[in-house]
């Protein structure tokens, strides 16, 4: 991811949007390193599916105006939303949480994130969270979900729960995913739970990369 930053940053452009038909890139440490890069990031928080996005349905919202307009809401509702249609054929292989993340807000996420770990529980119960990837031990856990669990300040939490919400303008999930990796199968997601991004904080997993995310480095 930094070298994908870096890349970009060569070209001298900043991008209008990136979209990401890629699994697990809707996770804030890659968000973080991609701030300046582009505006806005679609990307989805577990696996997609072979089919990627339904192009057909999605690229009229890319490509508005006769391409000089874009809508990354609608964008982003026409995965879910095909998704929807996937699960409702009877099939279990569908992944359709997907966001909107807005970069200009995640300078401010990462300082609301600096006070949530100076308040942090000294016990977290890794079970109780939202993941988005299969097996026992994950990598990828829903963000809004940690900082509720483990923040033991109720303002803290409150204004970090606020910058989220701006950070994150839309958001859609269905209630399970599918994953093949660690152990396959469909998983299910707590609604009310998703908040449209994901953190690899908690994670036992990377413990020795992690530390050295730009996102690490601006919350701690």
């Amino acid at each position: 991811i930094t070298t994908l930053s870096e890349a970009l940053h060569a070209t001298g452009k900043k991008f209008e949007y990136i979209l990401f038909d890629a699994c697990f890139m809707g996770n804030v440490e890659t968000a973080y390193d991609l701030r300046n890069n582009t505006k806005y990031i679609v990307a989805s928080l577990c696996e997609i599916m072979g089919w990627g996005f339904p192009y057909q349905k999605t690229l009229p919202y890319l490509l508005q105006n006769g391409g000089k307009a874009y809508d990354l809401n609608l964008a982003a509702k026409s995965f879910n939303e095909h998704y929807k249609a996937v699960r409702d054929s009877g099939s279990d292989l569908y992944s359709g949480s997907v966001a909107v993340i807005n970069c200009a807000e995640l300078e401010a996420l990462a300082q609301k994130m600096l006070k949530v770990n100076q308040n942090l529980s000294d016990e977290v119960n890794e079970k109780r969270l939202q993941t988005y990837d299969g097996g026992a031990n994950h990598l990828f856990y829903d963000l809004g979900d940690y900082v509720n669990e483990v923040c033991t300040d109720e303002t803290c939490k409150k204004e970090f729960t606020q910058q989220l919400e701006f950070t994150i303008p839309h958001k859609y999930t269905l209630s399970a995913f599918w994953s093949g990796y660690f152990k396959v199968g469909s998983y299910p997601i707590d609604t009310e739970a998703f908040s449209g991004i994901t953190t690899s904080a908690p994670s036992k997993l990377c413990r020795e990369s992690y530390p050295q995310t730009a996102w690490y480095k601006a919350t701690h």
